[in-house]
C-alpha cells in the first residue's frame, strides 16, 4: 500500500459549513484538496443512521475516495460516553456497546480504519475530587469481587496489606468495617495460641477432673473460633459489597485500579512489563501510581477487545471480516492536565496494540496532542521506541507541531516540515513502511499542507536520511532560474557587513553597471541584470 496521504473533514460543529454537515458530505472533502482519502470526523454516533448514507457513500467510492473513521470523543462532543479505561459497571458496558456499535458502522460502509482517543477519562490523580458509584469491574466486565476472590494473593493485597494500602483502597469508605475486621483478625490469633496452649496442658495433665475442664474449655476457644470466623466472613462479605453497590464515594474507581495493577504485576502480564517494564513493591504501586496507572488502562481496553463474558461480544471478527483497522491514538484533556493521562505516550498506544491480539490493530501518531498533553521530548520518546513499533504504526495525523492544540497547517520548507520527515524516517526505520498520513486540519485551510505531505511521502519511499535532503524537498531545484538569481543576489551582497571598513578602495561597480550608470541607465540596470 505504501503511504496513503489524506485530509480530515472537520467538524460541522466547529465553523457550521453545509459542505461538511453529515458524514457522507464529509467525505468529499479531500478532492477539493488534491487527494483522495478524508479522515471523517463523527460527531455524533447518530450520523451513522442518516437515512441518504449508504447510498451517498456508494457514490462517493465511485468518485474514487476512500476514507476512515475518527469515532466519538468527549474532546469534540463534551459527552463522557466513552471510556474504555474505566472500572465502572455502567461506563464499561456503554463504552462496549457504542465501540461495538461503530465497528459495524464503520465496517458495513467500507472504511480503511476507525480511530478512537485511547484515553479521555478523568485522570487517576483527580479522582478523589470526583463522586462515582462504587460498582466496580475488571478489565473483562466482571464484578471486581470476582477478581479478588479468584486470587490469594489479592485477598491478602486488600485485606491484610500494610496501613498505608488499605488506606489508599478503602479510603472511599473511611475504612468502613475494616479497623473492625484487623481486631477481629488479631482477637483470633490471640485465641489460636489459648487454644494451642490449653491443647498442649490437655495432653500433660493426668488427673481427670483437671482434664475434663480443660477440655471444656479447648470447646469453649473452638466455638468461640467458629463464631469470629463466621464474623470475620460476615465483614469481608459486607466489605466486598462496597465495591459492587451504586453507593457514591469519591474516586472508588481508584480501588479497581490498584488491584488490577497487582494482579498484572503478580500474573507476569506481557502489557504491565511492556510499559511498566519491572515489578514494584507495594509501596511503589500505593505511593508512584505514575508508574503503571497506563499499563492498567490500557488492559481495560484490551478487555473490550477479547471480552470473557457472553454478554459483550467480541469486536475482532468484525475487525477481521471488514479488514477494517481499529486505531488508537493519544486523546486531549483540558489545559491544567499536561502529563496527567491515563494512556499517552507512543510507548503505551504501541504496546496496547501489539497486546489486543488481532491483525487489525494499529496506534496513531499525534504529534501535536502528544506536545499539548503528554509534556514529552517527541524524537526522544521515539527515538526509545522498539524496533518494531513502527510496524504497528497505521496512522499519522499532521500539523504543526505546536505545544497549544491549534492544528495548523505546515509550510513548505518550514521547520515544522523537516522536523516531520525526521520523526517519520525514524519510525521508517521501526517498521512504519505502510500506512496513512492525515493532515488533521482545524479551522483554518490547508494552504501548502498537502503538497509537504506529497515530499514527505516521495522521499521517505526513497529511503533519503534526513541530512541527506535536496533543495527538491524544500520546494526548489538547484538549477532553476530564481535560485540561481537568488544566489548572485547574496554573492553580489557578501561583503556588506564590512563596507567601508577596508582602507582600499571600494568599487560599487563593475564594467558593465558603471558604463550604464555613466550613460543614466542605473535603474534599467538594476530591472535586467539578473535576467
Amino acid at each position: 500500500m505504501g503511504y496513503v496521504l489524506g485530509i480530515s473533514s472537520g467538524l460541522f460543529s466547529v465553523g457550521k459549513d453545509e459542505s461538511i454537515y453529515g458524514l457522507w458530505k464529509k467525505g468529499y472533502y479531500s478532492i477539493t484538496h488534491g487527494v483522495r482519502f478524508t479522515q471523517i470526523d463523527v460527531e455524533r454516533i447518530t450520523e451513522f443512521k442518516d437515512p441518504f448514507l449508504k447510498e451517498r457513500i456508494e457514490e462517493l467510492k465511485r468518485f474514487g475516495v476512500e476514507f476512515g473513521f475518527h469515532g466519538e470523543t468527549r474532546a469534540t462532543s463534551g459527552a463522557e460516553v466513552i471510556g474504555f479505561d474505566v472500572a465502572i459497571a455502567d461506563i464499561y458496558k456503554i463504552s462496549h456497546e457504542r465501540l461495538l456499535a461503530q465497528i459495524k458502522f464503520a465496517g458495513e460502509l467500507g472504511a480503511k480504519y476507525l480511530l478512537f482517543h485511547a484515553s479521555e477519562s478523568l485522570p487517576f490523580q483527580m479522582l478523589f475530587r470526583d463522586l462515582q458509584p462504587s460498582k466496580l469491574v475488571d478489565f473483562w466486565g466482571r464484578p471486581l469481587r470476582e477478581l479478588v476472590e479468584s486470587e490469594k494473593f489479592l485477598e491478602r493485597f486488600v485485606f491484610e496489606s500494610n496501613e498505608k494500602i488499605k488506606e489508599i483502597l478503602w479510603g472511599f469508605e473511611r475504612a468502613y468495617h475494616i479497623s473492625t475486621l484487623d481486631k477481629y483478625k488479631e482477637y483470633k490469633e490471640k485465641l489460636k495460641k489459648e487454644l494451642e496452649k490449653a491443647k498442649r496442658e490437655y495432653e500433660k495433665e493426668t488427673d481427670e477432673t483437671r482434664k475434663r475442664v480443660i477440655l471444656e474449655t479447648i470447646r469453649g476457644l473452638e466455638r468461640d473460633l467458629e463464631r469470629l470466623d463466621d464474623e470475620i466472613q460476615r465483614l469481608r462479605e459486607e466489605c466486598l459489597k462496597i465495591i459492587d453497590s451504586y453507593d457514591l464515594h469519591y474516586g472508588p474507581e481508584r480501588f479497581a485500579y490498584y488491584v488490577v495493577a497487582k494482579y498484572m504485576q503478580e500474573t507476569k502480564d506481557p502489557i504491565w512489563y511492556g510499559i511498566v517494564g519491572k515489578k514494584l513493591s507495594d509501596k511503589e504501586l500505593v505511593e508512584k501510581p505514575e508508574l503503571w496507572v497506563s499499563a492498567v488502562a490500557t488492559k481495560y481496553i484490551w478487555g473490550h477487545i477479547n471480552p470473557k463474558l457472553s454478554e459483550y461480544e467480541n469486536p475482532k471478527p468484525l475487525l477481521e471480516k471488514h479488514k477494517l483497522y481499529l486505531v488508537w491514538e493519544t486523546g486531549f484533556l483540558q489545559t491544567g492536565m499536561e502529563g496527567m493521562m491515563r494512556i499517552a505516550t507512543p510507548k503505551e498506544l504501541y504496546t496496547l496494540a501489539k497486546h489486543l491480539g488481532t491483525p487489525y490493530a494499529g496506534w496513531c501518531l499525534d504529534m501535536e496532542h502528544i506536545l499539548s498533553v503528554c509534556n514529552i521530548d517527541i524524537e526522544n520518546e521515539i527515538r526509545k521506541l522498539p524496533r518494531d513499533a513502527g510496524t504497528w504504526l497505521k496512522v499519522v495525523h499532521v500539523a504543526y507541531p505546536s505545544p497549544l492544540h491549534a492544528h495548523m497547517p505546515i509550510s513548505l520548507g518550514s521547520e515544522a516540515h523537516e522536523f516531520l520527515y525526521k520523526i517519520l524516517y525514524i519510525l521508517r526505520q521501526k517498521g512504519f513502511r505502510e500506512g496513512w498520513i492525515i493532515y488533521e486540519r482545524g479551522d483554518k485551510p490547508a494552504f501548502q499542507t498537502i503538497e509537504v505531505l506529497r515530499r514527505i511521502k516521495e522521499f521517505l519511499e526513497k529511503d533519503v536520511p534526513p541530512e541527506e535532503l535536496p533543495p527538491e524537498f524544500y520546494g526548489f531545484k538547484i538549477d532553476e532560474p530564481e535560485v540561481i538569481r537568488q544566489r548572485e543576489v547574496i554573492l553580489q551582497h557578501a561583503m556588506d557587513p564590512i563596507k567601508g571598513l577596508i582602507a582600499v578602495p571600494e568599487e560599487e561597480h563593475t564594467f558593465l553597471s558603471r558604463t550604464a550608470l555613466e550613460r543614466g541607465k542605473a535603474e534599467q540596470w538594476k530591472r535586467e541584470e539578473m535576467r
